[in-house]
C-alpha cells in the first residue's frame, strides 16, 4: 500500500466518522417568537407585543405585551425574560406581572414549533385603572410565528465532498498500473 493511497483511506474514514457524528448530533429547535396582532378588547382597548414559545418544553420567555385603554393611554405592560409568566396546559397563557394585573390568553389551537397564525379566544385582563379595578375581556385578535429553517451545517457537504474526491483518487490510483502495463 502506498502512502497516498494510506492518506486516501484515512481521509475517507475521517470524513465518514465526522458525518456520521454530524448527522447523528440531536437537533435543536428554537423558540419561536409569536407576535399579537389586532388584539381588541369589548371596552376599545389594545394590545400589542409578543413573545417566545417553545412547544418542546412547553415554556415562553422574552414576554414584552403591552395594554392600552380606549383613549389610547397605555394600562398594563407584561415583561418577563422568565419566570414571572407561565402556561397551564398549552392553549392558556396567564401573565401575572409583580404587581396588581393579570392577563390570559386563550389560544384557539395549541402554539407550536411550526408557526402559523392562531386565534386568540375572548379571555381577560385584570388591572388597576387610576386606581380603580379593571375587568375587560378580549374581543377579536391573533398570534402569528413564523418558523425558521435551521441550515445544514457548512462542514457536512464539504466533508462529503473530500470523501468523494478522495475515493476518485484511490480509484483512479487502482487503474493507474493497469494503463502503464497495457501501454508497454
Amino acid at each position: 500500500m502506498t502512502f497516498t493511497r494510506t492518506l486516501a483511506n484515512w481521509t475517507v474514514l475521517a470524513a465518514t466518522v465526522v458525518g456520521v457524528g454530524i448527522a447523528a448530533a440531536p437537533a435543536e429547535a428554537a423558540a419561536l417568537k409569536w407576535t399579537l396582532q389586532d388584539v381588541t378588547f369589548n371596552d376599545g382597548g389594545t394590545a400589542t407585543g409578543s413573545f417566545l414559545f417553545d412547544a418542546d418544553t412547553n415554556t415562553f420567555s422574552d414576554v414584552n405585551i403591552n395594554t392600552f385603554l380606549s383613549n389610547g393611554n397605555p394600562l398594563a405592560n407584561y415583561l418577563s425574560a422568565s419566570g414571572n409568566a407561565n402556561f397551564s396546559v398549552s392553549t392558556t397563557a396567564t401573565l401575572f406581572p409583580p404587581t396588581f394585573k393579570a392577563l390570559f390568553l386563550g389560544f384557539s389551537s395549541p402554539l407550536t414549533n411550526l408557526g402559523g397564525t392562531v386565534d386568540l379566544l375572548p379571555t381577560i385582563e385584570i388591572a388597576l385603572a387610576d386606581g380603580f379595578p379593571l375587568a375587560r375581556s378580549i374581543n377579536a385578535g391573533t398570534l402569528s410565528a413564523s418558523a425558521t429553517p435551521i441550515p445544514t451545517p457548512a462542514l457536512l457537504p464539504g466533508l462529503i465532498g473530500l470523501g468523494v474526491g478522495a475515493l476518485r483518487k484511490r480509484k483512479q490510483d487502482e487503474e493507474s498500473p493497469e494503463l502503464e502495463e497495457s501501454k508497454a
